[in-house]
């Protein structure tokens, strides 16, 4: 970069000025120069794309610098030990790559200097429209001063030193940045931003609870704590983890659903878009066993195989209830942790409380009153399932346990089998002592696909001769369909262990 420095100026010490003589063009500035600076400003001003400043090396004059392709002001100031400024000018197009020598001639002038700008209301609301003026000195009083002003986001109207700013109607807040190029024409410049605090959001301090430790469906008291520094109307949503549950107001009251830790926010709302939140965390350190389970026996038997002062997320391992009594499985919805579970010869006919415990691998059910198996439709990860005993008619909620390697559902009262034709991983399938219906009903030849599995079907006399020869056909010895469930395999015989057609 080279400049025309006034390297033949005379200084005249009596005017201390300096007396115009001679404008080589030269990189090297002359000494009574103090300091030199370059402003880069993009054709266009704006956010990510502002002015950038280099000191100007007195000695040879050469910036570096990275700045993106594009047109540029290279606008110079120069500070001298005398009482006289250096400016000047040159609009260039870099592009990428080396660019050509730039020369840029300078002349006495000062620049100006953008003392402050202020806002006429310094905390606008969305939608308001304000004023701003910018308050700048120039000690050339004939110089034409050039005002380009920038908001992000804002509508500017106007020129000169004051403008009006109009604010977005929605979505706004926190710090407001205007910024303001002002050239004085003789390449002097000044550039300025001001920051100023716009319309605040509300502020949610936090959540209090009536009780922080609530059993399950207890009614707890929730209160919102939040501030408008706008002093506006707020409305509030509030959510738990399972989604949101109330938009009444700062005050609702919440039912617990479920035991467990429970995560509640509370979001707070102003009429501009504006929102803040916070949340509270109930129930932080889980739920307790002592006192879990509605049922006393299934309490007892918990009481039995862990300590009182165990929570039920720190549960692991298996849990074996067998000969209890227990009728209510109320809670166990707590135990997520749990492996395997043995509840063989209860009076249980709900299992809904299982539906969640996805980590089993292992069930054992034998021998209770349960007719509806489909909550346990997602217990995905059972190798092992036991349902022998019970009441059982529809096995369709099972067939999406392909990880099932053995089930037993004996004595029960299943007519058609076809679901299980899914469960491929079998090696054993126990489904003895059952109401499997003939021909088109019962559906046994569907099991052709279980070629990895022995297959117990005594004493069904329901089931079809000829689905029973077509399975045998297929899996040879590993299917007994005996009358007496005992010793090898049979030959399909009407009337003894199965029924023609």
């Amino acid at each position: 970069m080279n400049f025309s420095w006034p390297e033949g100026y005379h200084y005249d010490k009596q005017r201390k000025s300096i007396i115009h003589a001679a404008s080589p063009t030269s990189s090297a500035a002359p000494a009574y120069v103090t300091e030199a600076k370059l402003t880069l400003v993009p054709e266009s001003v704006g956010p990510g794309n502002e002015p950038m400043d280099f000191d100007i090396p007195l000695d040879t004059g050469v910036v570096e610098g990275t700045v993106p392709p594009g047109g540029y002001t290279f606008y110079v100031e120069v500070f001298t030990e005398l009482d006289d400024y250096f400016t000047g000018d040159a609009f260039v197009m870099l592009v990428p790559g080396p660019n050509g020598e730039i020369t840029i001639d300078l002349e006495v002038n000062a620049p100006p200097v953008i003392v402050d700008v202020v806002p006429s209301n310094p905390e606008p609301l969305p939608g308001d429209t304000i004023e701003v003026t910018a308050f700048v000195e120039d000690q050339d009083a004939d110089d034409e001063l050039t005002y380009y002003w920038d908001a992000a986001g804002f509508t500017i109207s106007g020129s000169g030193p004051t403008v009006s700013v109009t604010m977005p109607t929605a979505g706004y807040q926190g710090i407001a940045v205007i910024s303001l190029l002002v050239d004085d024409g003789h390449g002097g410049v000044a550039y300025f931003e001001k920051e100023f605090t716009s319309a605040q959001p509300p502020i949610v301090f936090g959540i209090t609870a009536s009780d922080y430790a609530p059993a399950l469906n207890d009614q707890v008291q929730l209160v919102c704590d939040a501030w408008d520094p706008k002093d506006t109307p707020l409305s509030f949503v509030w959510y738990d983890q399972y989604g949101w549950f109330d938009t009444s107001g700062p005050e609702v009251i919440y039912t617990v659903a479920q035991t467990g830790p429970i995560k509640i926010w509370c979001e707070a709302w102003d009429q501009f878009g504006m929102m803040d939140w916070n949340g509270i965390i109930l129930n932080e350190n889980g739920v307790l066993l002592a006192g879990l389970f509605a049922d006393a026996n299934l309490q007892n038997c918990v009481n039995n195989a862990f300590p009182a002062a165990t929570y039920a997320h720190e549960v692991t391992g298996t849990l074996s209830c067998n000969n209890m009594s227990i009728v209510s499985l109320a809670g166990m919805e707590s135990l997520t942790g749990l492996t395997a579970l043995q509840y063989g010869t209860n009076q249980i006919v709900d299992v809904s409380p299982l539906a969640g415990l996805t980590n089993l691998t292992g069930l054992s059910l034998y021998g209770n009153q349960i007719v509806d198996v489909s909550p346990l439709a997602g217990l995905s990860n059972l190798t092992n399932l036991e349902l022998s005993v019970n009441q059982i008619v529809d096995v369709s909620p099972l067939t999406g346990m392909t990880n099932l390697t053995t089930l037993a559902i004996t004595n029960n009262r299943i007519v058609d089998v076809s679901p299980l034709a899914a469960l491929t991983n079998l090696a054993w399938l126990y489904l003895g002592n059952n109401l499997i219906g003939g021909q088109g009903v019962g559906q046994v030849d569907s099991l052709v696909t279980l070629t990895g599995a022995n297959l117990l079907l005594a004493n069904n006399l329901g089931m079809s001769c000829a689905e029973a020869t077509t399975l045998i056909g297929a899996l040879g010895t590993s299917v007994d369909i005996s009358a007496n469930g005992v010793g090898a395999l049979d030959t399909p015989t009407n009337g003894v262990n199965c029924t023609s057609p």
